[in-house]
């Protein structure tokens, strides 16, 4: 790979977080006593700058050190989504004293390390830009006083799914001599199906980056109600959620598809085990902050299934999951949080009348739940729906009927908690303060988001099919 003046415009948007980082860590460096909400501010200018570089860039796909990554149309389409739901955090975090003037530093750093994800296409570039985003995330949540110590449990299952991925990623260069994704694609596609050592790849990696991944980002979910905001946990979930099952659509399109090795039905019953898994925990959970996150271990389970199909329907309807997870993470995390702040409430029953003591944050928690659970006519229903198709058009009927049945159960869990905060009696009808114009700024762009997505399908849909499309030159 040659560093040259090209490659390094290239990562313009990653230079910019970059640099908001290290202003930040100088800054708090230099200065003994607190700097207030300097570093946010700085943390949200570096965001925005990467946005507009980004932005300067989509007019061609763009080959960076030698295809080690590429920023096409799909890797442009999520950078968009990461960058935004990063600056709508760091936006409510202004309210929230329990962090640490550095913490903003690691938010540019994981968010970073989110778009690199996204954009690799070498073993070795997804596996630097995987560990940078687990260390840090974790370091950021360990800046926060109500994180440090759920910020543990993340990066321990993130470990251990990395440990399984590097020891896949040996045994593909190994098996293949090469790091990129095109050549080792190219060199499995002589491999037998029944190949031992291709197989072991298979399972590694992919397994590696599902459990890792979507372990991850459950522990960070289920934390959401335990500070201010609720907002930290909730990026980080869909930094995970978003940028490691793209990275991993990108690897599946350009790696997997063209080899003999069983891929498609590996994946098609660990997307059934998943998904299954997590309508079940989200029935039976009494917490809503752990009903939500098993709903989020749903989603991957659509997503996994999306991914073993590998038609076009499929592709579409793994991008619209992927585009649709952050906004309705974060609108549903952040509702859930302000409310807990100012009642005490956990548990699901807890949210019973929400809607007449907090009108606007109760409709945003039922926007957001309803989207993660794929009601119509939201976007999170017409990428299930488009995985559904996609299943049954690629030979596996038995895995759109289970994944109809997800749909209709976890729907039914969603109605149900619709229903709770609008229309149950609340212990006390007395109206709850309003959110400070923050919070309201952030609710409102992510249900905005939520809502607005569903009018871009096409769009979406037609970027996300670039990761198919031959890698740029």
């Amino acid at each position: 790979m040659t560093l040259t003046a090209g490659n390094l415009l290239g990562f313009v948007p990653e230079l910019w977080l970059l640099a908001g980082a290290l202003v930040i860590l100088s800054l708090t460096a230099v200065r003994s006593s607190r700097s207030g909400r300097a570093p946010t501010v700085i943390a949200l200018v570096g965001l925005l700058g990467s946005l507009v570089a980004l932005g300067t860039q989509l007019r061609t796909p763009l080959n960076i050190l030698n295809g080690a990554f590429v920023l096409d149309g799909f890797a442009a389409l999520l950078d968009v989504v990461l960058l935004a739901t990063a600056a709508m955090v760091l936006l409510v975090s202004l309210q929230d004293r329990g962090q640490a003037d550095r913490a903003p530093a690691f938010v540019l750093l994981a968010t970073c390390a989110a778009l690199l994800l996204v954009s690799a296409a070498d073993l070795l570039a997804f596996f630097a830009a995987l560990q940078l985003l687990a260390v840090s995330t974790t370091i950021a949540g360990g800046f926060w006083g109500a994180h440090r110590r759920a910020a543990v449990g993340p990066l321990v299952v993130q470990l251990a799914g990395s440990a399984a991925i590097a020891y896949g990623l040996a045994v593909a260069y190994g098996l293949t001599g090469e790091t990129s994704f095109l050549g080792v694609g190219r060199v499995l596609a002589t491999r037998a199906a029944s190949d031992g050592p291709a197989l072991l790849v298979l399972v590694l990696v992919v397994g590696g980056a599902s459990f890792g991944l979507g372990a991850a980002a459950f522990g960070w979910l289920t934390e959401s109600h335990e500070d201010d905001s609720g907002a930290l946990p909730a990026l980080f979930a869909a930094l995970l959620l978003v940028a490691g099952f793209g990275s991993l659509q990108r690897l599946v399109a350009v790696v997997l598809v063209g080899t003999a090795i069983p891929w498609p039905a590996v994946l098609a019953v660990l997307g059934a085990l998943v998904m299954t898994g997590g309508t079940i925990g989200a029935l039976g959970e009494r917490q809503l902050a752990r009903a939500l996150a098993y709903a989020l271990v749903g989603q991957i389970g659509f997503i996994l299934a999306g991914l073993a199909t590998g038609r076009p329907a499929g592709v579409a309807g793994v991008g619209l999951l992927l585009v649709g997870t952050a906004p309705a993470v974060l609108a549903a995390s952040l509702a859930i949080a302000w409310f807990a702040r100012l009642t005490g409430a956990t548990a699901v029953g807890d949210f019973a009348g929400m809607l007449r003591r907090a009108p606007f944050p109760a409709l945003v928690l039922a926007l957001g739940v309803s989207s993660l659970a794929g009601l119509p006519p939201l976007i999170g229903f017409f990428g299930r729906f488009l995985i559904l198709v996609a299943a049954v058009e690629s030979g596996y009927t038995w895995l759109g009927l289970l994944g109809l049945l997800n749909l209709l159960l976890l729907g039914g869990w969603a109605i149900r908690v619709a229903r709770l905060v609008a229309l149950e009696a609340s212990p006390t009808e007395a109206p709850e303060p309003a959110p400070d114009w923050r919070a309201r700024v952030a609710l409102g762009a992510a249900s905005a988001g939520v809502a607005v997505l569903v009018f871009l399908l096409s769009p979406i849909a037609n970027a996300a099919a670039t990761v198919a499309q031959p890698l740029p030159k």
